[in-house]
């Protein structure tokens, strides 16, 4: 079965959204506690990887366009952005779907912390 570009790099604002929850859910059972943290490190290790390859093709081809003849490969680093946004969407789409349900329902067992704000960046 032949999947499509845009099956492999949708993402849903549904699943960020879910995604945001988790992000402060906590749960008391360890393991399911130490799952969603090893979850979230992958997602955020998806992320910059997404973040580096997107920021070197944007150099590139502003490079590139401008009449700059370098060493760089346009075509590589889409292709190394493509599989990045690939490899995100499948791990958002996924944790997403993993954890919809559970967060949907007002369990005692998942606590999602108050927001706050980190007025240490402000």
């Amino acid at each position: 079965m032949n999947i499509s570009w845009e099956e492999l790099t949708t993402i849903a604002s549904s699943d960020l959204d879910v995604l945001a929850h988790l992000t402060a859910a906590r749960f008391p059972d360890r393991d399911q506690e130490a799952r969603r943290l090893a979850q979230l490190d992958a997602l955020n290790g998806a992320m910059s990887s997404l973040s580096r390859s997107l920021a070197a093709l944007g150099r590139h081809s502003l490079s590139e366009c401008r009449g700059s003849h370098s060493r760089w490969d346009v075509t590589e680093d889409t292709r190394a952005f493509y599989n990045a946004l690939c490899s995100y969407a499948a791990l958002v789409r996924t944790v997403a779907n993993e954890y919809r349900e559970l967060l949907a329902q007002p369990a005692p067992s998942v606590n999602a912390s108050p927001r706050r704000r980190n007025l240490s960046i402000l």
